[in-house]
């Protein structure tokens, strides 16, 4: 009973904020002459957008939740610490390198004269 109840409520964490991204339009708006190859950048962006601002983070913060609350109430088993910390770690780690990965990228980006002129306006 006690894993379905807390199935509903990490389930419920998780999808609520999402409605919020429901506003966010994906598809680019059609234009008289139709879709550009630009139209194809410009849906990457708004779904990488989606993926690494509304998604990841709503996910790391439920396993890092998840983890944290196994930690707390582990009744003295040092495996179950154990496992619970190794999750923690792997999160914040993978957090590290794709956060630190788009900044490398950016940052290589500005170097090399981009003008951050984006999502690309197609005429």
């Amino acid at each position: 009973m006690k894993k379905n109840i807390l199935s509903v409520v990490l389930t419920g964490l998780v999808i609520m904020p999402l409605a919020g991204l429901a506003q966010k339009k994906i598809l680019p708006e059609e234009q008289e002459q139709g879709y550009q190859i630009c139209d194809l950048m410009v849906l990457v962006n708004n779904v990488v957008s989606v993926v690494v601002i509304g998604i990841i983070p709503l996910i790391a913060a439920s396993i890092i939740a998840w983890a944290g609350f196994r930690m707390i109430t582990n009744q003295g088993d040092a495996d179950i610490a154990k496992q619970s910390r190794a999750i923690l770690i792997a999160v914040v780690i993978g957090l590290v390198v794709m956060y630190g990965g788009w900044a490398i990228v950016s940052a290589i980006l500005a170097g090399m004269g981009y003008n951050y002129d984006w999502p690309p306006k197609c005429n």
